[in-house]
């Protein structure tokens, strides 16, 4: 039993990392380069999205067997994994509709992480964490609805202190997921050696 979780949580360690860095270094980009294109932020964000949607998709697919809102992670995922193929195809598309968009992938990973605070994460898997990050995307999806294309500027950086955050969250997350599996090691050693 112990040798299946530890290689579950292995398994999902080196996504929790990537999914950090990638949204850390999208919030290093949009936080100290806000004059570039929009539609080189277009390009990076839906490069980013995509790559998000496979990484959720990838935790849900995972969960099948051991957990019942395995679906949710894997819906998310391919709306995420659609709207990144959207924007690639489309990047010219109005800003208006792009941060109408982004506000809504926003709002939904908000409460999405919410949920899982509320429903599904222990205490002591940073219950707290999983609420920041809900609270901050549901804060950045109100302030792009209230204040869109005029502050272009604004909106890159909004969405860049989001993804710093998240992205530190998701690293803070990665490294108890190492600790949980450093722990599990030591009990099968232990329990090899009784």
């Amino acid at each position: 039993m112990l040798r299946k979780v530890e290689e579950t949580v292995e398994n999902l360690w080196w996504m929790f990392v990537f999914q950090g860095i990638l949204t850390l270094i999208f919030g290093i980009i949009a936080l100290f380069w806000p004059g570039i294109t929009l539609v080189a932020v277009v390009y990076f964000f839906a490069a980013y999205v995509f790559v998000m949607g496979l990484v959720l998709m990838t935790r849900g697919l995972m969960r099948i067997k051991s957990e019942q809102s395995w679906w949710f992670l894997v819906l998310i995922g391919i709306m995420a994994i659609l709207f990144g193929i959207y924007l690639l195809a489309y990047p010219q598309i109005a800003i208006s509709s792009f941060l109408s968009i982004v506000g809504v992938l926003l709002l939904a990973k908000g409460v999405f992480d919410l949920f899982l605070a509320a429903y599904i994460v222990k205490k002591t898997e940073g219950r707290i964490l999983w609420m920041l990050s809900g609270a901050v995307g549901i804060i950045a999806a109100i302030v792009l609805w209230q204040f869109p294309v005029e502050t272009g500027v604004a909106f890159i950086w909004v969405l860049g202190l989001y993804a710093l955050i998240a992205g530190a969250i998701g690293l803070i997350y990665a490294y108890r997921a190492r600790g949980f599996i450093d722990r599990v090691k030591l009990e099968l050693r232990l329990k090899k050696k009784k």
